[in-house]
């Protein structure tokens, strides 16, 4: 740790002294860390939270003692204060409290004998995650023991993320191991004392993150996150909650060995880690899905670069946010190693915590989704091996689970794979309240193919990676009907001298709708954007623009949220309904099946841009939409035809790329 060199041995030992002098009762008072008080904060804003939640199951050979087994996970929280830690408040602020002694029981459960001991013993392990730890009360960890299968028993422990880690997940286990091994033989454990505790670490990282080493350190990190998106807009199948939620699920990952390999070696071609090729291909992936060239992805930094600091179990790990520019331009080789040189940085402040950095850049608090990154990638060595929950064999190809299974989330996405002998393997988390399960299947298979791509053709440039899976390729093509500018002409008298781009729109929004000279025109609501677009497409049509309420029309003009309102007998059964703008979801398009709905939307709410008939299900605009193109009118008046992967070019304005998932942002833009 860079700290280190700035703290003498003499203040070291003196702080030591003084942390020591402080233990002589049952119970003593610490600070907490930086992380340590965001996860305090976070569960005074949600009770009960359990995304926080650290579960470790182990599968272990039975018969066993679970006495010796009881007496050995006792003795690891002997060992370390973090796992005797509650929290209180102390002056108005929160505060470590540490017991001298807890004993922890070992819950027993045995369904061998049940008619579905399988689903009996997964049961379990789902009500053991579910229930809520009490920060204040405590413990902050518990264990089961399931009997489920003969020969097999499955040990579950789960602790708060407040008072452990991955890392910590590790040690825990093998001081486990070490401690049973020992007491079933009746022989001393043989571990070294630990040289400090949880509680030092805290002190001294509030002694030290101050003054120039806090100025330099924020100084880093608003330059490298200057101007940054602060929210990654994915295209998602539901809309963004109000205030987010921390519902969620996950898939389990496999890259196969033969691809890991390859990967590995590309790494080395380019001086760089397995870590930093598959986040640069994750990180190329997400642009291309948001259809824009800035993300920010968090990834976890274990934060124990001094060796007294890593036999401990404790909240260490700490959030480092990883920012990607990728241009038009930028090649698979430029993008590795622009990765590469983000991450190197990004370590060598690595000691500035997530905590402190969001406080210093003054980002604007949302209830709805995570300061800075909402998007997380993590790489970790498979230390506790294949005992860990989440780890899978190796296997032949590369693969995400046929079925979602349900959980937690923390990001909005969250990849995680541990690096084992061979295959990489691990999860995919992804919210509920945004994503469904076919959709995180689908990006998956798509980063899959982009690290294929990524070793093929180092010199392709990363927005020209084809990404149509096989079975998107034989997408339906619709003809694409001739648009005569006689339509724009008309529209652009209507609009004024300088109404180019609202008069092209409109011209494509006559034939996108079938509008002609017989049609009527109206629009729902009183939204003057919505009314003009109504106009100018009748002015190009030469059809009559009846106005704005519900006067009997044959193509009437409205928003999603008027669709949803609006009453079924308000409109005739025969007229077109055109939905412009975004979203548009099952709620507001189940009543109206059957009927002809088309929708319409571009940059901004009521220039619409391309178009798309909406039939059954497929109305529903963010749901995917298979099988479907999108027809767009191009700078020259000409209809284009683009599919899910593509360019689209829009009178005057910039160029537009589409997204991956047939999805559309909520800012109109095409995604």
């Amino acid at each position: 740790m860079e700290s280190a060199a700035r703290s003498t041995p003499l203040r070291k030992r003196a702080l030591l002294a003084q942390l020591l002098a402080e233990r002589a009762g049952p119970v003593r008072s610490a600070p907490l860390s930086f992380a340590q008080e965001r996860l305090w904060f976070l569960e005074q804003l949600h009770p009960g939270n359990t995304a926080y939640h650290l579960p470790i199951v182990l599968r272990l050979r039975d018969p066993l003692d679970a006495g010796v087994l009881e007496r050995a996970l006792n003795q690891v929280v002997a060992r370390h204060e973090a796992l005797r830690t509650t929290f209180a408040i102390s002056g108005g602020v929160p505060v470590q409290r540490i017991s001298s002694s807890l004993h922890v029981p070992l819950r027993e459960i045995d369904v061998r004998s049940s008619a579905d001991p399988a689903g009996d013993a997964q049961r379990t392990l789902e009500e053991d995650n579910a229930q809520p730890f009490d920060l204040q009360r405590g413990p902050l960890l518990r264990a089961t023991l399931i009997h489920a299968i003969p020969g097999e028993a499955t040990l579950v422990i789960t602790m708060h993320h407040i008072v452990s880690d991955g890392w910590s997940c590790g040690v825990l286990v093998r001081e486990l191991t070490a401690c049973y091994d020992a007491f079933a033989r009746n022989q001393a454990v043989s571990l070294a004392a630990l040289p400090i505790q949880y509680a030092d670490f805290a002190v001294w990282q509030r002694e030290w993150l101050q003054g120039e080493v806090l100025a330099k350190e924020v100084a880093y990190w608003k330059n490298r996150l200057s101007d940054a998106p602060p929210l990654l807009d994915l295209p998602t199948d539901h809309p963004r909650p109000l205030v987010e939620s921390h519902r969620g699920a996950f898939q389990t990952v496999v890259i196969s060995a033969r691809l890991v390999e390859r990967l590995r070696g590309l790494a080395r071609e380019h001086n760089a880690t397995p870590f930093m090729v598959l986040l640069a291909i994750f990180q190329g992936l997400l642009t291309r899905t948001a259809g824009i060239n800035d993300v920010v992805v968090a990834s976890p930094s274990a934060n124990r670069n001094r060796a007294d600091l890593e036999p401990l179990i404790g909240f260490f790990v700490n959030m480092l946010p990883l920012r990607a520019r990728i241009t038009r331009e930028l090649t698979v080789r430029g993008l590795i190693q622009h990765v590469r040189e983000a991450t190197l940085a990004a370590f060598d402040h690595q000691d500035l915590p997530f905590e402190t950095l969001v406080e210093e850049l003054r980002v604007r608090r949302s209830l709805s989704h995570s300061p800075v990154c909402q998007v997380a990638f993590v790489l970790q060595a498979a230390t506790i091996g294949a005992n860990l929950s989440g780890a899978v064999p190796a296997a032949a190809g590369c693969h995400a689970v046929s079925a979602p299974v349900d959980g937690t989330a923390k990001f909005d996405l969250t990849l995680s794979l541990l690096d084992g002998a061979g295959s990489l393997a691990g999860t995919c988390e992804y919210r509920t309240d945004l994503f469904d399960h076919i959709t995180v299947t689908r990006l998956l298979r798509r980063y899959f193919h982009m690290l294929e791509a990524a070793c093929d053709k180092q010199d392709a440039r990363v927005w020209e990676i084809p990404l149509a899976l096989n079975d998107e390729a034989a997408l339906i093509v619709r003809p694409a009907p001739e648009v005569d500018a006689t339509l724009v002409a008309r529209a652009a008298k209507v609009a004024g001298p300088t109404g180019d781009t609202k008069a092209l729109t409109a011209g494509a929004t006559a034939v996108a709708i079938g509008a002609s000279s017989a049609s009527r025109i109206a629009a729902v609501e009183d939204n003057p954007a919505l009314t003009l677009l109504a106009r100018l497409t009748a002015a190009a049509a030469g059809a009559t623009f009846v106005g704005v309420g519900k006067t009997p029309a044959t193509h009437v003009f409205l928003t999603p949220r008027a669709l949803a309102a609006l009453p079924l007998d308000a409109v005739a059964t025969d007229a077109t309904l055109v939905v412009v703008g975004l979203p548009c979801f099952d709620s507001a398009f189940a009543r109206w099946t059957g009927r002809r709905v088309v929708g319409v939307w571009g940059p901004s709410a009521g220039v619409a841009s391309a178009s798309l008939e909406l039939i059954g299900r497929e109305a529903v605009i963010a749901s995917p939409l298979d099988g479907q193109r999108v027809e767009v009118l191009d700078e020259r008046h000409q209809r284009q035809v683009v599919g899910l992967c593509g360019e689209i070019a829009i009178g005057a304005l910039e160029k537009y790329r589409t997204g991956l998932v047939g999805r559309h942002r909520e800012d109109g833009r095409m995604s």
